[in-house]
């Protein structure tokens, strides 16, 4: 009698899901990390190191948390002839290293050039802050404006990855056509 709950159940899960367990699965542990506000900034040679809390949320916007993050940036890519923005990316703890004093620099919002010297000029929009532009006086060329999407990072939740294969079970008993057509999606992409 056991066996047929189970069977019951399982046949149940299959109907009701329709061959798309994993891809719920899947949407429901893809995190989305966008920048919420730059902290810190300084220069190490020549190149820019940011610090800044992200927002994290789900793929339909809600938010789950906040991360420490971290970038650095070479000078030459925020000149006006940088070929795109290569980003080397870090996590952040708390108890990282900071910025020397001496390097750190200002960061100012929405325009606010009060800095003498060198600074962070960030830009915000919708409560973030969308991007900056590095404001250097002794600097032989302007910087270009650098937008904080480019510091968007996507992931997947580790916890997903125990439950795909059964949620890939549910999928290839309940659509066992997936068996063939699923195999390019998952080696691929979609």
């Amino acid at each position: 009698m056991a066996l047929g709950r189970r069977t019951a159940c399982l046949v149940v899960l299959a109907l009701a899901a329709s061959g798309c367990v994993t891809g719920h699965l899947l949407q429901a542990g893809h995190r989305r990390e966008q920048v919420l506000a730059y902290r810190e900034a300084c220069t190490e040679g020549d190149r820019l190191v940011v610090r800044y809390t992200a927002l994290v949320t789900t793929e339909f916007g809600e938010v789950v948390g906040r991360e420490e993050r971290g970038a650095a940036i070479a000078l030459r890519d925020l000149g006006p002839a940088g070929d795109g923005v290569p980003v080397q990316w870090s996590s952040l703890p708390e108890s990282a290293a900071r910025c020397a004093p001496a390097r750190q620099l200002l960061i100012t919002e929405d325009g606010d050039q009060r800095a003498g010297g060198t600074a962070l000029l960030v830009q915000s929009a919708g409560g973030r802050h969308a991007g900056f532009v590095l404001h250097d006086p002794e600097a032989a060329t302007a910087y270009v404006p650098f937008y904080s999407g480019s510091l968007t990072r996507t992931r997947t939740t580790p916890w997903v990855y125990a439950l795909v294969p059964f949620s890939a079970a549910v999928d290839l008993a309940s659509t066992p056509v997936l068996a063939v057509l699923g195999v390019p999606i998952v080696v691929f992409g979609d």
